[in-house]
């Protein structure tokens, strides 16, 4: 007997949520200041911070899983709650992470509300914005959503680097492919257009906290602003 889906919870109805990306200007972000606030963090990010400070970690790349599963099990042994966004079925294997069904391709972009799916967005933190709208979020505060790199630098930690392995020198489909310059432009940037006109249409605001940033879709602010 297979699996089901399930459920996204909605723990913090009304609230402010920080989603957490991995834009290089987090670089030396002082986490501290981030403790007893409602956090979703994306990928590496969840592991990678100060312990306690994400409740919530999220992921959509089954390539992701395969390389931090450890880690990814270590933070949920210490207390955080994980969404598996792969869209892949539900498997036993995977049975401590939040499995949850996605959408896929152009009409996956925007938020949803449906609690039992998930829109893709072209990418994990795309996803994860609508994620935090099903945690309950009536604002959002977007932290390391740079589209831009910094230097030769995509992320605020070298978490990767090592799993890394460029797409003209390897195929082999367990490495992840060292990601193009070009990726912000040309794929995840595309979706959050739908995603602010779904924001309009529901009520829900989202701020952009690196006024350095490329996307410039969203109203920007400073961090500290949004601390109170």
């Amino acid at each position: 007997m297979s699996l089901e889906w399930e459920k996204i919870p909605k723990p913090w109805p009304g609230e402010r949520v920080f989603v957490v990306g991995g834009g290089p200007s987090l670089e030396n972000m002082p986490w501290g200041i981030l403790r007893g606030k409602n956090v979703v963090a994306c990928n590496a990010s969840a592991f990678l911070i100060p312990e306690g400070i994400a409740q919530w970690g999220i992921f959509g790349d089954k390539l992701f899983l395969r390389h931090f599963r450890k880690e990814l099990r270590s933070y949920v042994s210490k207390g955080g709650q994980l969404i598996n966004a792969t869209g892949r079925r539900p498997t036993e294997e995977n049975h401590w992470m939040l499995q949850v069904k996605r959408l896929n391709g152009r009409k996956a972009w925007g938020l949803d509300t449906d609690p039992w799916v998930l829109r893709w967005n072209r990418s994990t933190g795309g996803c994860a914005i609508d994620a935090a709208f099903h945690l309950g979020a009536s604002e959002i505060v977007l932290l390391g959503y740079d589209m831009s790199m910094n230097g030769e630098k995509h992320n605020w930690h070298q978490a990767y680097d090592p799993h890394y392995v460029e797409r003209n020198k390897k195929t082999d489909s367990i490495w992840m492919p060292r990601p193009s310059p070009t990726i912000y432009r040309e794929m995840m940037s595309r979706a959050f257009n739908d995603i602010k006109r779904d924001a309009d249409k529901y009520g829900l605001k989202i701020w952009n906290a690196n006024p350095k940033s490329k996307l410039t879709t969203f109203e920007f602010t400073a961090v500290d602003e949004m601390l109170e």
